[in-house]
């Protein structure tokens, strides 16, 4: 019998029908418009995150079906104190190089301004969001905590490693997207799905240049 290969993909994406379903059923009751834009805005963002074969993401799903070097969880949620996290793509490399990832779908595009807000587009209409690299720095230092309290990171020689988090924001490649030319807000984490790939699909089966410190982790 032909053993099945080792998948890399440790967690798959929820299904989120009975998001969906509850979701309609609220846009069937008596709502303002301003809860009716949001629940609209929900529902396409749960529509375009299931399609997976449709994103320049997917590629990524089929790599990590075989890489040796990184692991893939899709929609982690952990309850670390009280406090949740609710990540949408989490990669680890073998190195403790971990992308957190945070997807939107921006069916209308995005803009930010030189101070760093977010203002996402409805029907030709802005409308201000909290900024998603904010709140990605805060789901990565809920993570770092819960993965130290948990004692989850490895040892070498005694010494607890520290990862190397990279915050990473993905909006969907076909929405429009608008990025201060000036400024001192670092916006670069912001980025559609096919950058992403494109930047970080080549280490997928590299072993790495390792220096000193990559030997020892």
């Amino acid at each position: 019998m032909q053993k099945d290969k080792l998948s890399m993909i440790i967690k798959n994406k929820d299904d989120n029908q009975d998001n969906v379903d509850y979701l309609s059923d609220l846009l069937d009751r008596d709502i303002d418009d301003d809860m009716r834009r949001l629940i609209d805005r929900e529902l396409k963002n749960i529509d375009a995150n299931h399609k997976d074969k449709e994103m320049p993401l997917y590629p990524l799903d089929q790599a990590f079906k075989t890489t040796k070097n990184w692991a893939l969880i899709h929609d982690l949620r952990l309850d670390h104190g009280g406090d949740i996290i609710q990540i949408d793509h989490l990669v680890i490399g073998r190195m403790l190089d971990i992308y957190v990832i945070d997807s939107k779908n921006f069916s209308y595009g995005v803009a930010i301004s030189e101070g760093g807000d977010f203002n996402y587009f409805y029907e030709d209409s802005p409308h201000a969001i909290a900024s998603p690299i904010a709140i990605n720095e805060q789901n990565i230092s809920l993570l770092d905590r819960f993965l130290d309290a948990n004692d989850l990171l490895p040892r070498r020689l005694g010494i607890k490693l520290q990862p190397k988090y990279r915050n990473v924001v993905l909006i969907s490649s076909d929405a429009q997207l608008v990025k201060p030319k000036t400024g001192f807000y670092d916006c670069s984490a912001v980025m559609r799905f096919e950058k992403f790939v494109e930047r970080f699909g080549s280490q997928l089966n590299k072993e790495g240049e390792l220096d000193a410190a990559g030997l020892a982790r």
